[in-house]
């Protein structure tokens, strides 16, 4: 396990190009950051890690998906984005929860999936990634384990699949994360 222990949630709504973006952190309960900001928004660059010693990591899915699923309710249907991405990102198993359960999570990350068509990317160090990512819903195919140290690795890998969804129109799980993008970020594959 890193010195550090991380997790994070933060999801990106793309339509026609256009991107916005949140960003929580875990510290142990949830501090949203940056909510549905720009791409450019200073408080979505620059950030460090920092250890908590905790991870409520499906209250930081739970909360992701019911804030955004709430956020486009409250949007006009005709300016609601054609796209919605969930990437989480952690270092930390589960283990402080309070609102949310494992069985809570995989229905909703499982609804917005087959009803709205969201797409879920996961990225974890330090834990049984595919294990974790799997009881949640998230596909092999969006997952992505990292080894210690290969964050950055892990972040360019996602930028390309999130890059080649959109470019080819297609879901996350669809495209999936390549043998390379896999073997840049130094950790165990699922395949």
């Amino acid at each position: 396990m890193p010195a550090a222990r991380r997790a994070g949630a933060a999801r990106a709504i793309c339509n026609s190009g256009l991107f916005a973006a949140s960003r929580a952190r875990l510290c142990p309960k949830i501090e949203r950051i940056a909510w549905f900001a720009p791409a450019d928004s200073p408080a979505l660059t620059g950030w460090v890690c920092a250890p908590y010693g905790g991870t409520p990591l499906l209250d930081a899915v739970g909360t992701a998906v019911a804030d955004t699923g709430d956020w486009l309710a409250n949007m006009p249907e005709s300016q609601r984005p054609e796209r919605v991405m969930i990437v989480i990102g952690t270092d930390g198993e589960e283990n402080t929860s309070r609102e949310y359960s494992l069985k809570q999570i995989r229905d909703m990350v499982t609804h917005q999936r087959e009803v709205y068509k969201w797409d879920f990317l996961f990225i974890g160090a330090g834990l049984d990634t595919f294990a974790e990512a799997g009881a949640m819903g998230i596909p092999v195919a969006s997952t992505l384990n990292n080894a210690p140290g290969k964050f950055q690795a892990a972040y360019v890998g996602t930028n390309s699949v999130i890059t080649r969804a959109r470019a080819g129109g297609q879901s996350v799980t669809s495209v999936g994360y390549t043998d390379s993008e896999r073997a840049d970020a130094g950790g165990k594959s699922e395949r």
